[in-house]
């Protein structure tokens, strides 16, 4: 399988380099240009061709959406923004299931992005991205308190008012189910997508788990370990385990590691320490 060619945009050069040295350590990625302006990476792109593009939002004299609307092919690379964005335009690229990272960001922010890319380049069309891409675009240009157009699976649906997600249509060929998020218990990464627990049954949507996290109360819904999301309330008891990790005990039985990285993040959902 040929490599996946990779251009890099992004103003600030300590930025730049990082992605680019991030990338010489994963296989099956080749980074055949980089570039500091936004003006001369819309000259370059066409040439170059690539599959992905790592886009800095702000930069002087030509912004990544100007880059992005500069761009006439009728497949469109497909794009990793890295931005130091507010909640709303972070929101934006979710609900079009278009992927970011935020300055600044750690490796396992990184790779969950490259995973998504991976996924959307095998299974999207070129009139998907560009129609993902043209609805980030406005939704971001108009800056509006409403959600922007909901995504083509897993759409999240907000609240008035409110910028935590209610529910979740989950698509599945030809059908939709209708997920209320109260009614979620833990959520866990598998492969490409994320699986969804409810007392009733299990759904699988494709989605990142940082993506979906973002979209849900951190009040309620913790990221307990890299893989799972955990609904505060399902949580039965608590047991130690190794290492000052914990078992999370939910109240249909199921066990889940709290590992010790993310203690500190559920002490503070619990408001008390274990």
């Amino acid at each position: 399988m040929s490599a996946i060619r990779v251009v890099v945009v992004d103003d600030e050069p300590l930025a730049r380099r990082r992605i680019v040295r991030l990338l010489a350590d994963r296989e099956g990625f080749e980074v055949a240009g980089e570039f500091g302006s936004g003006r001369k990476a819309a000259l370059a792109i066409p040439e170059i061709d690539p599959d992905l593009l790592f886009l800095d939002v702000q930069m002087p004299e030509m912004g990544g959406f100007e880059v992005l609307e500069s761009l006439s092919r009728s497949r469109p690379p497909v794009v990793i923004f890295v931005t130091a964005y507010d909640d709303f335009a972070v929101r934006a690229f979710e609900v079009h299931a278009l992927d970011y990272i935020m300055k600044p960001f750690d490796d396992d922010r990184f790779e969950a992005a490259l995973v998504h890319a991976r996924a959307q380049l095998r299974m999207e069309s070129g009139d998907t991205l560009r129609q993902r891409l043209n609805g980030v675009v406005r939704a971001l240009q108009g800056m509006s308190d409403q959600p922007a157009a909901p995504q083509v699976s897993g759409e999240p649906v907000a609240a008035p008012g409110n910028r935590w997600i209610e529910r979740l249509v989950v698509r599945s060929q030809d059908r939709a189910w209708f997920v209320r998020v109260a009614d979620i218990e833990w959520v866990e990464a598998a492969d490409y997508n994320v699986r969804i627990h409810t007392a009733g049954r299990t759904y699988t949507t494709r989605e990142t788990l940082s993506g979906l996290a973002e979209q849900l109360d951190p009040r309620r819904f913790v990221r307990v370990h890299r893989s799972t999301i955990v609904n505060i309330d399902q949580v039965r008891e608590v047991q130690p385990y190794f290492h000052g990790a914990y078992i999370l005990v939910l109240q249909d039985g199921t066990e889940i590691r709290l590992s010790r990285a993310r203690r500190q993040a559920f002490e503070e959902a619990l408001g008390q320490p274990l």
